[in-house]
């Protein structure tokens, strides 16, 4: 009786007992009104891609100028791994073990967002690539046609 009163007065046993329920019972309504929305947020992220993406295949130059882009993305990140490499292996901040989680996460964030950029450049360019190639075959499928 004693181990019920005192689980009674305590919070944490309330926390315990309840908010998994009520979890279990949120959750399914919070993810029907949430699905929709972030449905429509990546069909329009799609949608604009596309269009973008059939604007620029039929343009050398402007392809030209996304494959650039990439590759000067991919070469910022380079930089950005080796600043950060050298920074690490030669900082003083480095031997004293408190500070070197937070050092190693400082040094981390300007490399992580670079490869980011790089890597959605680079799939944009893999895209406009597929697209163009799409785009090709079937200007040479009409001209075929037109030849007959």
């Amino acid at each position: 009786m004693e181990t019920i009163l005192t689980n009674l007065s305590d919070p944490a046993w309330w926390f315990t007992a309840f908010f998994p329920a009520i979890a279990i019972l949120l959750v399914p309504r919070l993810w029907r009104y949430c699905a929709p929305k972030i449905r429509r947020l990546f069909r329009g992220s799609r949608s604009r891609s596309l269009r973008r993406t059939r604007e620029l295949r039929k343009d050398d130059l402007l392809l030209s100028k996304e494959m650039l882009s990439a590759q000067a993305a991919f070469f910022g990140c380079i930089l950005f791994v080796a600043v950060g490499l050298v920074l690490l292996v030669l900082s003083p901040l480095s031997i004293r073990p408190g500070v070197n989680s937070l050092f190693v996460l400082v040094l981390s964030v300007p490399i992580l967002t670079s490869e980011v950029i790089w890597l959605l450049k680079d799939v944009r360019v893999q895209e406009l690539l597929k697209y163009r190639r799409r785009w090709i075959a079937g200007r040479r499928l009409a001209l075929n046609r037109d030849c007959n």
